[in-house]
């Protein structure tokens, strides 16, 4: 049996550039033999970011201790983050059978407000996004997205496609943020569903790829209303999802079956085309949220991702100021239009 006892967060100093945060966990343990025991912690809202440790354990009380960088590298001192700011769930694994000898929410919530610009006249621009959106500010000083009368802000989550993020409480995941009236809020997710999860879907269960997409949008659809409905002041852009890269991207065996689940490139350029040109639709019909399409700054002339912008044997851009100078001239273009 294993119960938890307490815990405790440090957290780095945002106003100085120190965005790892610790966590220290105790807990009591009483088996009545030694043990192999997994601990896991992991993001609560989306579970999608997971890291964990492996002791023998027996009785007495123990600590285990994990930094939020523990678990994945993208943005490492600059904008976000997996950082402690988000409840957490803390698991405990049989490390031999695999079965959970016990679970813990860790119901935390902080605020980063050391995230806004520090000029209280600008608008800030909220883009929250899967792991792409990290990567493409990877190398990307937290200063330099700090434009004449905006502020970017890219907060990424690894793995979140936009069906996790429809069916999760992404309210709750917005309000760890310091989103103010005036603030736009954007939403970039798409991609993955588009490359790999509907395609693993159809594989798994036989349903038509068109359903699935289907279906997905409509919640995309009903998550958007709910998000305006939250943040009424608020503007809501949907960016359109990355398109997708070629078959002739360089990639391992193992990439492929991992990041594109045997997929080819038409069935990706169907779906994602069918995605943008439905969410086009609903927004002129919503009137509740607004496209932009960044697809042109990087776009081959038949729709593709340049390879030129892709890393080598991954599906991610490679970091580029410029996605971000050119996001800001449309978004500086559609803010005057709208004055």
């Amino acid at each position: 049996m294993i119960n938890l006892l307490s815990y405790n967060i440090s957290y780095g100093n945002r106003f100085i550039g120190e965005r790892s945060d610790e966590i220290e966990i105790h807990y009591n343990v009483d088996f009545q033999e030694e043990t192999e025991v997994k601990i896991e912690l992991s993001d609560y809202i989306f579970n999608t970011e997971k890291q964990h440790q492996v002791l023998r354990l027996k009785k007495g009380n123990i600590w285990s201790r994990f930094s939020s960088r523990g678990s994945h590298l993208v943005n490492n001192k600059k904008q976000i983050t997996t950082s402690f700011v988000e409840p957490l769930k803390v698991s405990f694994f049989n490390n031999k059978t695999n079965e959970i000898i016990n679970q813990f929410k860790i119901d935390i919530k902080f605020v980063d407000v050391s995230l806004r610009s520090r000029d209280d006249n600008k608008i800030n621009a909220w883009i929250f996004g899967d792991s792409h959106i990290g990567h493409i500010c990877e190398d990307i000083e937290y200063d330099e997205l700090e434009y004449k009368d905006i502020r970017i802000n890219p907060i990424c989550k690894v793995g979140l496609s936009c069906n996790r993020f429809n069916n999760s409480d992404f309210i709750n995941f917005l309000s760890h943020f310091p989103i103010k009236n005036r603030d736009i809020i954007l939403l970039n997710f798409g991609e993955i569903d588009c490359r790999m999860s509907i395609h693993k879907k159809n594989y798994d269960k036989g349903i038509k790829k068109n359903i699935i997409l289907k279906g997905v949008l409509q919640s995309y659809i009903n998550t958007i209303q709910s998000i305006k409905n939250y943040y009424s002041e608020n503007r809501i852009i949907v960016l359109l999802p990355n398109p997708p890269f070629k078959d002739d991207h360089i990639m391992t065996e193992e990439g492929k079956k991992n990041l594109l689940f045997n997929s080819n490139e038409v069935d990706r350029m169907i779906l994602h085309q069918n995605f943008s040109l439905t969410l086009f639709e609903m927004s002129t019909l919503k009137n509740n949220f607004e496209i932009i399409d960044l697809s042109e700054f990087y776009q081959d002339k038949y729709g593709f991702i340049s390879n030129k912008f892709l890393r080598i044997e991954d599906c991610h851009m490679k970091s580029n100021k410029e996605y971000f100078d050119f996001l800001y001239k449309k978004l500086n273009s559609y803010w005057n239009e709208k004055l």
